[in-house]
């Protein structure tokens, strides 16, 4: 086909007498039935992200250091009842704490995610927290306390 009748039938195209299209344009020509595009693939959008979820989990591992660094320096310059009392009810609930609010994050790092598996930000939710806890605990009994 020449280049001519590929304008002519773009003319018949725009007037509305035919149509041009992979499909009408290999009839014409005699070429055979595959259609080439050259147009890349769109991206996909919902294509699984796992590094969204491990950086989620980082985050909720680094929150749960920090909380937890805090409470081991409180009880650190008190030395008394109160690093007992963190050791015993405090860590324990600011650590609960965590997990809920960690859990409560999961239906957002799903979204995130975009359908990857979000295991590993719920195991860091819930474990982190649970191993801080009796870490702070160890902590805390091996301070000398005063008045305890």
């Amino acid at each position: 086909m020449s280049v001519g009748n590929i304008v002519a039938h773009r003319v018949e195209a725009k007037s509305g007498v035919g149509t041009i299209g992979p499909r009408h344009f290999t009839q014409f020509s005699g070429m055979s039935s595959h259609v080439i595009d050259y147009r890349s693939p769109a991206k996909d959008l919902r294509q699984p992200r796992m590094q969204r979820v491990i950086h989620a989990a980082l985050l909720a591992v680094g929150i749960a250091i920090a909380v937890n660094a805090l409470l081991i320096l409180v009880a650190n310059a008190n030395r008394s009842w109160t690093a007992l009392g963190i050791a015993i009810i405090f860590g324990p609930i600011m650590n609960g704490i965590l997990i809920v609010v960690s859990l409560a994050f999961v239906p957002v790092v799903r979204r995130l995610g975009g359908g990857a598996s979000v295991s590993l930000y719920v195991l860091a939710g819930i474990l982190v927290p649970i191993a801080a806890t009796v870490v702070d605990a160890a902590c805390i009994m091996s301070m000398k306390l005063q008045g305890c």
